[in-house]
């Protein structure tokens, strides 16, 4: 079986959205995204969509989501496994 591929900013982006999440413009070299309804707000350092996504980052949106009980870490561990900034195996 082949290694998959690391996530990626486009992931994380694409499932924010599916949660409600939208992008907000900010100054400066960031991205962030708001969902209105639970007050949250997600601010990432520049990236670029296919970039693989660095581990700081999903440490911080899986505690923001289940912090505000957007989604639970565990359901957030499936999606992204720990492996997923690197790319290696779990």
């Amino acid at each position: 079986m082949g290694q998959s591929r690391p996530a990626t900013y486009h992931d994380l982006t694409g499932l924010l959205e599916q949660l409600g999440f939208q992008r907000e413009s900010v100054e400066g070299s960031h991205h962030a995204f708001r969902h209105k309804a639970s007050d949250t707000l997600i601010v990432l350092a520049a990236f670029q969509p296919e970039s693989p996504l660095r581990s700081e980052d999903l440490v911080s949106v899986r505690r923001h989501l289940d912090s505000r009980g957007l989604m639970d870490a565990r359901a957030f561990d499936r999606r992204f496994p720990r492996s997923a900034a690197t790319g290696t195996p779990p």
